[in-house]
């Protein structure tokens, strides 16, 4: 970048911001937002419709407004004719409709997905789309189709190196074996996604794991898992796919106000890997 910036190239200055971002959005949020902010007034103003495309893209996982960003990259993306990132763009929304609880919608753009990445034999892309149609399914408290979905793409996941979609998987298919009373296989399944989540690290990752580990403990211990994970989230809401599941448990908690508050703060400042080592244990003991 700033080799760049000190040879006068905008449009190069611009495209490492989108880089760096790219590398620091796992980190920090908040910076990885504003490079790429700023790189798309710039490209959008110098007509560079590759890179617009791409920096909205990466974007639209990020802010409130995603479901924006991602259609119009996917818009561009499609009159440029680069179908692979237009493949990533149409991934992106799946996951901005679910954030906005548009189910069906959500469910549509899997779809095409899929069908896509097989014509395009992109074998991550299309388990990508996989793992989407198992949140589709988890949503609608459909078990059977999201453990079929789950059981095609984790490994996938796997065998492409993508630690973080797997890690989100673990998580996912972790609350899937809780629905089903399948207590060790799901701490397994948190136990795999938090290793995997934390060796990124996966903001967003981590905090599913730890608040699918929360759903098994009755004390104060879940009250310290779930605040770990909305710090670490840097978010007041609880990691979409294990939202309601959430809400639900620390309402039947019995605990009082302030042993509540107390543990509340507690998990804030709590290293998180010694929480998760911690409950791990005790559940195994």
């Amino acid at each position: 970048m700033e080799k760049a910036r000190r040879l006068g190239d905008d449009a190069g200055f611009h495209r490492a911001q989108v880089m760096l971002a790219w590398v620091t959005l796992h980190s920090d949020i908040a910076t990885a937002v504003g490079l790429l902010s700023e790189a798309i007034t710039f490209f959008e103003r110098s007509g560079d419709r590759w890179w617009q495309a791409l920096a909205l893209l990466r974007r639209s996982d990020l802010v409130p407004n995603g479901r924006s960003d991602a259609a119009r990259a996917r818009s561009l993306l499609r009159a440029l004719g680069d179908m692979h990132l237009y493949l990533a763009a149409t991934r992106f929304l799946t996951s901005v409709a679910l954030l906005e609880g548009d189910i069906d919608g959500a469910e549509s753009f899997a779809v095409e997905a899929r069908q896509l990445a097989r014509r395009l034999a992109n074998r991550h892309e299309e388990a990508e789309a996989i793992r989407s149609l198992g949140r589709v399914a988890l949503r609608r408290n459909d078990l059977e189709s999201a453990e079929e979905h789950y059981s095609k793409a984790i490994p996938v996941l796997m065998s492409t190196g993508d630690v973080r979609c797997a890690g989100r998987g673990f998580a996912e298919q972790a609350l899937l074996h809780f629905r089903r009373g399948r207590i060790q296989a799901s701490l397994e399944a948190v136990e795999k996604g938090w290793s995997l989540a934390s060796s990124v690290p996966d903001p967003r990752g981590m905090a599913e794991n730890l608040s699918v580990l929360a759903l098994h403990v009755d004390d104060e211990d879940a009250v310290r898992l779930v605040a770990a994970a909305r710090r670490i989230r840097e978010s007041d809401s609880p990691p979409l796919d294990v939202a309601a599941d959430i809400d639900a448990h620390l309402r039947s908690l019995s605990v009082d106000a302030e042993s509540y508050a107390s543990a509340w703060q507690e998990g804030t400042g709590a290293d998180p890997e010694a929480l998760v080592s911690d409950v791990l244990a005790q559940l195994s003991a």
